[in-house]
């Protein structure tokens, strides 16, 4: 196989067309064996982690500017997989963030008076988002605080009446406002 590659400048495909096997087969003995391959001759079953230095650019340009993993990969038609693949191992970008904003894999510590002040926001009738939103941690993380802090967290039922609640409110100073 080796000749017929070097020597004789078969295609891979050719060569494994002769050899009744596999072109990812030939490719595959030809690599173990320490052969350089042509460049233009990478079998089509076989996934190269090849990408131009002016596509990774364009992947971290885009995503330095402020778009998201998904808006990147909708921009240049890859998945958000290979986005991050690209941002991370290619190009060395250590905290990624997502979709809000936030950092993956990156937890802000509260320190012991936000433990408390969360607890206030929320008994003071604020959802577990909106505490998130004002601390910057996820609403599971309040979730948990809470819990942590020993305060009761309300169940489903009791969040959707407060939040009904709040809304008659704002529509009845609105129509007050109008009358």
């Amino acid at each position: 196989m080796i000749s017929r590659y070097v020597d004789d400048e078969m295609s891979l495909s050719a060569i494994a067309k002769e050899a009744g096997c596999a072109l990812s087969t030939v490719h595959r003995r030809l690599t173990l064996a320490g052969v350089d391959l042509r460049e233009a001759v990478t079998p089509r079953g076989i996934r190269t982690n090849r990408v131009s230095d002016e596509a990774l650019a364009k992947t971290v340009r885009l995503y330095e500017i402020g778009f998201s993993i998904e808006q990147v990969g909708e921009l240049l038609h890859l998945s958000p997989s290979a986005v991050q693949y690209r941002l991370t191992k290619m190009a060395g970008i250590k905290k990624l963030r997502g979709p809000h904003g936030q950092l993956f894999g990156y937890h802000r510590r509260l320190p012991y008076n936000e433990f408390t002040r969360a607890a206030r926001l929320y008994e003071q009738g604020l959802s577990t988002i909106e505490v998130g939103e004002q601390l910057g941690i996820s609403s599971a993380s309040v979730i948990w605080r809470l819990k942590v802090a020993g305060v009761p967290v309300r169940s489903r039922k009791e969040a959707l009446k407060l939040r009904w609640a709040k809304q008659l409110k704002e529509n009845a100073k609105k129509l007050e406002v109008v009358t």
